[in-house]
């Protein structure tokens, strides 16, 4: 099909419907800088709409598979275009849009979508950034004071935040709670050492990072979703800040007798985290009185649950969870027992967030496979499918971080998880692991993974992680999203 220019202002009425806006309100807060914004907005009938800003160009030129549409022009003064796609045939779908200027192409942009019958699924791109990520290439020793700390953490948050979005990431997992220690004000838990030079557990540092992050992705109409490590109250070993200036008990001293401890009544004694137990009844009243706090005060867009699970395969025992084991064992073993327990830890979590929000996206982090014998949701009492299957979440995120182990782990979930939700699954990509620290990997296993998960129109979407990755190979990342 031929392409045609056209003035702003007219709706054209072949096989895209443009218009050139006046304004972008979520849009026009953000600087555009190198890259191009692009937004998509609710659909309508069999319709789905598009709004693409950027100053830069003065043409778009559209393409949805191998079929080319109509391109527009933008004239002088006006803010961008508004696309609105016909009905397709079910099943995978790409929009491309190459930005020009002059006649000259400066930048292409990708948009994945699945249809089926009416409906249409933008697939979405998630950033899990990390409490670390937020810190990363500042040296403490180095800081005068805190309000130069406070400004360098609040200037890598808009980069990280600034590059997801032209990279064409749409969903940030922001990092809140760590291990019984937070990153936005709290009556319950200290804010993290992470959030001063002087490493201090409890200093306020006198703004609010998860407040920060909110109104930094409304400008840019990013998605945040608060990235809340559920049940770890401690990091025992070797302490991870330098001094407690919290003033009141810690969690991990409050919640002793929710702990998980090993068969001797023992508590974990090497470097890991301390958890609570999930079927000690004040486990579930504690977590829900911390969602409340974050989903009262702060508008994100999801909660995504971490290391909601056992700790490992030794640490499975409190005196009360046993007591109660007991009283209701019948014919089930402790194992069946701890699985349901579970369960019900996270169907009480979601019923009481969408309590509170009914539009709030519940989401988990969950181990890669279901039901192998090493590092597997069985063996650590998750129960994923039956999470999505029974609608107890919204969302699961399968940590699928090795690219040659991929495949096998997502066609247990594709398995196990119910064909009409499917795109519930949103696969990891492990990128962190091209990190010095943390394998050294070359990039081009990964890259070929995200082409396995995006090639598949049943799911969801994927995430990357970690926010340091991501920024190291932005720009491979960004051609692997938008060309």
């Amino acid at each position: 099909m031929r392409s045609f220019v056209y003035p702003s202002g007219r709706w054209l009425t072949l096989a895209a419907v443009l218009v050139c806006l006046t304004s972008a309100p979520c849009l026009l807060h953000a600087d555009p800088g190198q890259h191009p914004l692009i937004q998509t907005i609710g659909s309508k009938a069999d319709t789905h709409q598009v709004y693409v800003y950027w100053p830069k160009a003065d043409t778009i030129r559209l393409r949805v598979d191998a079929q080319a549409l109509q391109t527009s022009r933008q004239s002088p003064g006006k803010r961008g275009w508004r696309i609105s796609l016909p009905k397709l045939s079910d099943g995978l779908h790409h929009l491309y849009i190459t930005f020009l200027q002059n006649g000259s192409v400066l930048r292409k942009r990708r948009l994945d979508f699945s249809t089926k019958g009416r409906r249409v699924l933008f697939k979405r791109t998630y950033l899990w950034l990390s409490r670390f990520d937020l810190v990363a290439g500042i040296t403490r020793a180095n800081v005068s004071s805190q309000s130069v700390y406070n400004n360098l953490v609040k200037k890598n948050i808009r980069s990280y935040l600034h590059k997801a979005k032209v990279a064409g990431i749409s969903d940030i997992l922001f990092q809140v709670r760590g291990q019984g220690d937070v990153l936005y004000r709290s009556r319950l838990e200290p804010f993290s050492h992470l959030l001063n030079p002087d490493a201090k557990l409890g200093l306020d540092p006198g703004w609010d990072p998860l407040q920060y992050a909110v109104d930094c992705c409304r400008a840019l109409d990013l998605r945040l979703h608060c990235w809340f490590n559920t049940l770890p109250v401690y990091r025992s070993g070797a302490l991870s800040y330098k001094q407690n200036v919290y003033g009141k008990p810690l969690p991990v001293d409050r919640l002793r007798q929710c702990l998980a401890v090993n068969r001797e009544g023992v508590l974990k004694q090497k470097n890991g985290y301390l958890f609570l137990h999930p079927a000690h009844p004040q486990t579930r009243t504690y977590i829900k009185q911390l969602l409340a706090e974050i989903i009262d005060h702060y508008p994100c867009h999801g909660i995504h649950f971490d290391y909601i699970r056992m700790v490992d395969r030794e640490h499975l025992y409190n005196p009360h969870v046993e007591a109660d084991f007991r009283m209701v064992k019948g014919s089930q073993s402790y194992d069946a027992y701890l699985t349901r327990k579970l369960n019900v830890l996270v169907h009480s979590l979601y019923l009481f967030a969408k309590q509170r929000n009914p539009e709030l996206v519940l989401s988990a982090a969950t181990l890669p496979s279901l039901n192998g014998s090493g590092y597997s949701a069985r063996r650590f009492y998750q129960s994923p499918a039956t999470w999505i299957n029974q609608r107890y979440l919204d969302l699961v995120f399968p940590m699928t971080y090795e690219p040659r182990r991929l495949p096998g782990y997502l066609q247990e979930y594709l398995d196990e998880i119910a064909s009409s939700r499917r795109n519930c699954i949103v696969p990891g990509i492990g990128l962190y692991l091209t990190l010095p620290e943390e394998g050294n990997m070359p990039v081009s296993p990964f890259l070929r993974a995200m082409d396995t998960v995006a090639g598949n129109d049943a799911l969801g979407g994927m995430a990357i992680f970690s926010g340091q990755a991501f920024v190291q190979h932005f720009n491979a990342i960004y051609k692997k999203l938008n060309e």
